[in-house]
């Protein structure tokens, strides 16, 4: 089978971690035997990650494209759009439908187009998929819908990707269940997202007794919350032997000289790590060299980074934030409401008192078992041979 996968976000130079599972799926695709293409279009315009590609990028013709083969993986890559379709979304439409008619003819013409996230990956496969008339499906992962982010232009797009998408998954029921109102006639299934286990693996020497480690990543935003998770391990461990490692994206300016603040008032500066970006190795050993992994989220529709602790066989600590509760299990770790630093608090020191009853093999086969290469490939095979056959 020919896949075409449309992400709405990927990896760049600076961050090249960025939608790392798009990419993983992609992989396990091809392993899985099928041939698989990917076309990239450039960052949300309002987001950092798109201004930084258009300060980049803005002299280059949007036909400048990047192509590069990454482990089997054909990556056309758009570098921007240009200003007028930057700004109007629907422009944007024809635009990518050149970049696939040149991949089609220097590559084939794919079975099935996968869109993921609507926001505008999605959106641009449903619309190639009309125009070209090729099966269409769509994995939403925004957490936007959740937080009541969506703009007002943005909801025309988001009924129109729905509508045109032969097929539509998302990979958490609190995700599902703000699509509906888009498109109440339509039914959308539970996916979840893939993990990587072949990277993400138990390894029980790297953990030292004492201290204890606990890690976070995450960027540095609201949603996130770091404050209620420095809140909680400060009123549960300050002054103990007890370390927590902060990594991901974000961490600079104001936002971090104000999070360094908080560490200080909170008398904490020597028991929390803030360790910024690191690399897809890097973060595999800071999860196999901790204890346990804490997610303090406000919302997260799914938590790729729980799943992947999980695959090390690490239990976890995370809000009902929209996605852990859908996974997070009494043999893989403890879920807590959300902004309520003294029910983390509690739950972490339950964690500390009750870490050997945790087993790196259960959790780890249970995180397998629903989010394993194998177990993501078949639900996406099953969606493609789906849409294919109608």
């Amino acid at each position: 089978m020919h896949i075409l996968l449309i992400p709405s976000w990927y990896s760049t130079l600076k961050n090249p971690i960025r939608g790392n599972f798009f990419r993983n799926e992609g992989l396990a695709l091809h392993k899985a035997g099928h041939k698989v293409g990917m076309l990239v279009p450039p960052s949300k315009f309002r987001t950092w990650h798109g201004l930084q590609e258009l300060a980049e990028n803005w002299r280059k013709p949007n036909d400048d494209l990047t192509i590069t083969n990454d482990e089997a993986l054909l990556t056309y890559r758009i570098p921007w759009w240009g200003w007028l379709p930057s700004v109007m979304p629907p422009m944007r439409g024809e635009l990518a439908l050149q970049v696939f008619d040149r991949y089609c003819a220097e590559n084939g013409r794919p079975d099935v187009i996968h869109g993921q996230a609507i926001l505008y990956g999605g959106y641009l496969a449903a619309y190639i998929g009309e125009k070209r008339d090729i099966p269409v499906v769509l994995t939403e992962y925004a957490s936007l819908y959740l937080s009541g982010h969506v703009f007002a232009g943005q909801k025309r797009i988001i009924e129109y990707t729905l509508r045109h998408s032969d097929e539509r998954l998302a990979i958490a029921p609190s995700l599902v269940n703000a699509l509906r109102p888009y498109a109440p006639e339509l039914p959308i299934e539970l996916i979840g997202c893939i993990v990587d286990t072949d990277s993400f693996t138990t390894n029980p020497l790297t953990v030292q007794k004492k201290p204890f480690v606990f890690c976070m990543v995450a960027s540095l935003t609201a949603r996130k919350a770091h404050d209620v998770l420095l809140k909680a391990f400060a009123q549960a461990f300050r002054g103990q032997d007890v370390i927590l490692r902060i990594a991901g994206t974000g961490y600079k300016g104001k936002k971090l000289d104000a999070l360094k603040s908080l560490i200080a008032e909170l008398g904490i500066n020597k028991q929390v790590e803030l360790l910024g970006m690191v690399s897809q190795s890097d973060l595999r050993t800071l999860m196999r060299e901790s204890h346990a992994l804490v997610s303090s989220s406000h919302i997260e529709t799914f938590g790729v980074t729980v799943i992947e602790a999980m695959a090390c066989g690490k239990p976890v600590v995370a809000t009902r934030s929209g996605g852990p509760e859908y996974f997070v299990s009494k043999n893989s770790g403890i879920l807590v409401p959300v902004n309520d630093p003294p029910a983390l608090a509690q739950a972490m020191q339950q964690m500390v008192q009750n870490y050997p009853n945790y087993h790196a093999e259960t959790i780890r086969t249970e995180c397998i078992a629903q989010f394993g290469e194998e177990a993501i490939v078949k639900r996406l095979e099953k969606a493609y041979q789906s849409v294919i056959s109608a």
